[in-house]
C-alpha cells in the first residue's frame, strides 16, 4: 500500500486508474503535438553547391553540405538528413515531373559528396 502526499492510502486499483489516466493524457498530447506544430504555409527550399536553406513564413534555417549526413530517396520522398539527426523530406509533388526530381537528387548528392570527400 502506498500513502499519497495528502495522507490517504492508495490501493492498487486507485494506482492503476491514476496510471491509466496519466497514460491516456500523455498519448493524447503526443498525438496532438504534430497537429499543433504543423506549419500550413508553403515551404521554400533552396539547394545549391554550398548547402540548403529553407523558409516557412518568417521561420528559416540552413545547413552546409558538411552538416548533412546523407541524402536518400525512398517511398516517393527525398530525405536530406543532417548530422544532428534532423531531416527535410521532399515529396514527389514538389517537382514538376520525375526528371526534375532525379536532377534535384543527383545535384544534391554531387554537391554533398564533393564536401564529404574533402
Amino acid at each position: 500500500m502506498i500513502v499519497a502526499l495528502s495522507g490517504t492510502k492508495l490501493g492498487p486499483s486507485k494506482l492503476l486508474v491514476g496510471f491509466l489516466l496519466t497514460a491516456l493524457i500523455l498519448i493524447t498530447l503526443m498525438a496532438a503535438w504534430p497537429q499543433v506544430m504543423f506549419k500550413s504555409k508553403e515551404r521554400i527550399l533552396d539547394v545549391g553547391p554550398e548547402g540548403w536553406s529553407t523558409q516557412i513564413g518568417r521561420k528559416s534555417g540552413s545547413r552546409s553540405w558538411g552538416q548533412v549526413a546523407s541524402i536518400e530517396s525512398a517511398f516517393g520522398l527525398i530525405a536530406i538528413v543532417s548530422t544532428s539527426g534532423n531531416s527535410i523530406l521532399v515529396p514527389e509533388r514538389a517537382f514538376s515531373d520525375r526528371a526534375a526530381k532525379e536532377a534535384f537528387l543527383q545535384d544534391a548528392k554531387r554537391w554533398h559528396e564533393a564536401v564529404a570527400s574533402r
